[in-house]
């Protein structure tokens, strides 16, 4: 099997965004960035959703969840040291 395709580095699609992010200058860039990645339906800061009622399963209740740039891991995506490297490996 040619597993060279399966090894190349999967950043091309995300090239986009990740220089609209790069590109981010002050806090209202932030904001306009924020609402542009949730309106694509990306989780940045919260998510809504719906789920069973964990007291009453016969319910269903709404959620609001932390996003992908509230947890921890979110910080070593982007950092160059050895530590964040070798977690993102």
């Amino acid at each position: 099997m040619d597993e060279g395709p399966s090894r190349r580095p999967v950043a091309k699609p995300l090239e986009h965004d990740l220089e609209s992010i790069a590109a981010i200058k002050a806090k209202e860039g932030l904001a306009r960035e924020i609402v542009r990645l949730h309106r694509e339906g990306a989780d940045v800061l919260f998510s809504f959703d719906s789920d069973s009622d964990y007291r009453n399963a016969s319910q269903m209740i709404a959620e609001v969840d932390q996003g992908a740039w509230a947890c921890p891991i979110a910080t070593t995506i982007f950092k160059d040291d050895a530590k964040s490297v070798d977690l993102r490996e």
